[in-house]
């Protein structure tokens, strides 16, 4: 590859500058390709980070913990599942109760 100064040899100063203008042109024309690919890829990797592979029993609920759009845990012996990416504890508006705990059988609620 040819360095700038074998480029330039023997060219006049004013072709010069016309020809770092249109270098400069196709660089920054590139750079703005690079840079708007770089976008949608960003906005294609979260897209992938939220989507759901379905639930992901998480066990008990941890307070401190991170999660995300489709984690299920237990808490107060329900199960609840997480709506989108939360370190708030159910119930609340990021879970859905998807099974709700039943009678103690340790206090002699019947099953029937």
């Amino acid at each position: 590859m040819a360095t700038l100064s074998q480029l330039f040899r023997g060219r006049s100063k004013q072709v010069d500058l016309e020809l770092l203008s249109k270098v400069a042109d196709l660089m920054i024309g590139s750079i703005t390709d690079l840079r708007e690919q770089l976008r949608r890829l960003e906005g294609e990797i979260e897209k992938l980070k939220t989507k759901s592979a379905g639930l992901r029993y998480k066990g008990v609920f941890s307070r401190g913990e991170i999660y995300r759009a489709d984690d299920a845990v237990t808490f107060n012996g329900s199960m609840w599942i997480a709506l989108r990416e939360t370190m708030s504890g159910p119930p609340g508006p990021d879970w859905q109760l998807a099974v709700k705990h039943g009678r103690d059988a340790s206090r002699g609620g019947r099953h029937d």
